[in-house]
C-alpha cells in the first residue's frame, strides 16, 4: 500500500474555512487596534475630567470655605422669607419713633 496520510487522530490537515478565516483576521485587527490605542495614560471619563480640573482650581479648605458661605447666604435669605411671611400674617404694627428704637437697641 502506498504511503499515504498519517493515521493519527490527533493529525488533522489545516482546513481553513471562510467563517474560521474571518474571525482570526478580525482578532488580528482587534488586537492591532489594542496595541496601537496602548499608552501609558489612562483614558479618564467626562467627570473624571471635572473632578481634576475642580481639585486644581481650588484647595479643598477654600472649597469647603465657599460652600459653608453658600449655606449661611441661603439661610439667612430663608429666614428672611420666613419673617416676611410671618409679619404678613400679623395685624398690629406699632409705630416706632426713632428716640423708641433707640432704646431697644440698648
Amino acid at each position: 500500500a502506498a504511503p499515504g496520510p498519517p493515521r493519527s487522530r490527533f493529525f488533522q490537515p489545516a482546513r481553513a474555512t471562510a467563517s474560521a478565516l474571518a474571525a482570526r483576521l478580525d482578532l488580528e485587527a482587534k488586537a492591532r487596534a489594542e496595541r496601537e490605542e496602548a499608552t501609558f495614560k489612562p483614558k479618564l471619563s467626562a467627570k473624571a475630567g471635572l473632578a481634576e480640573e475642580r481639585r486644581a482650581a481650588a484647595s479643598i479648605h477654600e472649597h469647603l470655605l465657599g460652600k459653608g458661605a453658600e449655606y449661611a447666604a441661603r439661610r439667612r435669605a430663608r429666614q428672611g422669607e420666613l419673617e416676611a411671611a410671618e409679619a404678613a400674617h400679623c395685624t398690629f404694627r406699632p409705630k416706632i419713633t426713632d428716640m423708641g428704637a433707640q432704646s431697644l437697641v440698648r
